[in-house]
């Protein structure tokens, strides 16, 4: 079966931040018994700085860096998920 899966985090700052720097592990993992095809992130405000790395527990983790001061930051994750049969 195929899943479509939308997460969205929306944060709303008392006051303008001058900047901020971020983590998410919002990539489900691929295994034997599923497997992510298409795992795409919207920033907004746009992020300087994007990194991607893999965690200790196996994790993908987006790294992402905003360095112009802003009231919101909305962080969208679409990603699409196979997932196997395994009873």
């Amino acid at each position: 079966m195929k899943y479509k899966i939308k997460h969205t985090t929306h944060y709303r700052y008392s006051s303008q931040v001058s900047m901020c720097f971020n983590e998410a592990r919002l990539t489900p993992l691929n295994n034997a018994h599923q497997s992510c095809s298409k795992n795409q992130f919207t920033i907004t405000p746009a992020p300087e700085v994007t990194h991607s790395r893999v965690d200790y527990y196996g994790n993908q983790v987006t790294s992402f860096d905003i360095l112009t001061p802003h009231r919101e930051l909305v962080v969208t994750v679409q990603s699409e998920v196979q997932v196997s049969d395994h009873s």
